[in-house]
């Protein structure tokens, strides 16, 4: 089994050379312009983050945008129209490695032009404040993904740390359609088990959970039972396998264990359903301020600290006899068969 700084091998080089590789979550790009840019820097994204996402081989990101905890504020439509329009200066001063993505073609764009398409995932929906109408104004802003809701019933359904066992509330219903409408797609992370099955009985296009990874596998309640991840499938959709550690393995989880949870579901339901959302938090001066809130560096997954160790999985995804076809549709190919069924 591949070792953390093992030797890739020429077809693992051949693979990230040629594969979109997508980063179904990507949380480190507000969090790093939001942080940097308070002490004045500039070009975060450039300076910082390409170096890590480009040894990865990272051609496309769905960078999250939100504030969900509250030591942090709450987050209202206000704080969302601010973060975006922060990311947006960071994207701009920094061009010549990022292309903003708000349709398919400009991913593929990206790839063509040595750049990284940015998709803007909203992850819960506080800043809609009940007002339906401000979808439109996030689609027009660029947001392409929204998780619906996080860990807790918001205005939408509910969370998989309720107990109310809840379905979509009406406004959450006129939520699903709207989504629907404007081709704006639905992630499922972290939505509570019946809101999750009312969207997918209601959905009319694909739906993704693009973080969570395998109860089979690792028995945490943010994590998807195999009944779940067959009716994702049955939407066309995707699930995003994450290496947030407690969600991988309870102890000393390595990236063995990362590879554990994709091949169950390439062995529950095909190689056509399984992506990569990493949804890595590898924050430096933060963990201390919150440390309940931050995996501090000694519980990171072994082997896969950081978007920078995707060899990693590809080399692992070889060791256990997975062909090309597999490996690059793992890497992008299905997440991006549905970007581009839901954005066209």
């Amino acid at each position: 089994m591949v070792k953390a700084g093992q030797k890739i091998t020429n077809k693992c080089k051949e693979i990230l050379e040629k594969a979109i590789i997508v980063n179904g979550c990507e949380p480190q790009v507000y969090w790093e312009i939001r942080k940097r840019r308070y002490r004045g820097e500039k070009g975060i994204m450039e300076k910082v983050l390409f170096p890590i996402f480009n040894k990865g081989g990272i051609s496309a990101i769905a960078a999250s945008i939100y504030v969900p905890f509250p030591p942090l504020g709450f987050w209202d439509f206000k704080d969302a129209i601010r973060s975006i329009g922060v990311v947006n200066t960071d994207i701009e001063e920094s061009k010549k490695t990022f292309l903003f993505a708000d349709n398919y073609a400009k991913i593929e764009a990206a790839k063509r032009r040595n750049k990284i398409a940015v998709i803007y995932f909203l992850q819960g929906l506080p800043p809609l404040e009940g007002e339906l109408y401000y979808l439109g104004i996030f689609f027009k802003l660029g947001v392409r993904i929204i998780q619906l809701t996080y860990n807790e019933r918001n205005d939408i359904g509910d969370g998989c740390f309720e107990k109310s066992k809840g379905k979509l509330s009406n406004f959450g219903i006129e939520v699903v359609r709207e989504l629907n409408r404007l081709g704006i797609l639905i992630d499922l992370t972290h939505v509570g088990e019946n809101s999750f099955y009312h969207v997918i009985e209601i959905s009319n296009s694909p739906v993704v959970v693009s973080h969570s990874n395998c109860k089979r596998v690792c028995n945490h309640i943010r994590n998807l039972s195999d009944e779940q991840i067959c009716a994702v499938v049955q939407t066309g959709g995707v699930v995003g396998i994450n290496a947030f550690p407690y969600h991988v393995k309870r102890i000393n989880p390595s990236i063995k264990n990362v590879l554990d949870h994709i091949d169950h579901i390439v062995n529950l339901v095909g190689e056509d359903y399984v992506g990569l959302g990493l949804d890595l938090s590898y924050y430096t001066d933060e963990v201390g301020k919150y440390p309940d809130l931050y995996i501090p560096p000694s519980e990171k997954v072994k082997g896969l600290e950081t978007p920078a160790q995707i060899p990693n999985i590809i080399q692992g995804l070889i060791e256990r006899g997975h062909s090309r076809k597999t490996i690059m549709k793992i890497l992008g190919e299905n997440f991006l068969r549905v970007y581009k069924c839901v954005f066209a």
